[in-house]
């Protein structure tokens, strides 16, 4: 799970990091990216209202991710 939400084009860079380029989960298709302002906001609070916010959101995307369908919206 990547926390690029609060920077325009931030997922862009990292995408051109060749490190994250050489993960198995982005070779597969199956790297979660928070490119949402509010779900991003609220992981980088890390309070006791926003953390299960954030969660309740993200929960299904890292499921995705982790099925071992690589066609699976992550």
């Amino acid at each position: 799970m990547w926390n690029a939400g609060f920077g325009p084009g931030l997922r862009e860079d990292l995408a051109d990091h060749r490190v994250y380029q050489g993960l198995d989960p982005v070779a597969q298709g199956r790297d979660p990216i928070v490119d949402d302002a509010v779900v991003s906001g609220a992981l980088t609070w890390s309070t006791v209202l926003s953390l299960p916010f954030a969660l309740e959101r993200l929960v299904p995307r890292i499921a995705a991710a982790a099925d071992g369908d690589p066609g699976a919206p992550a």
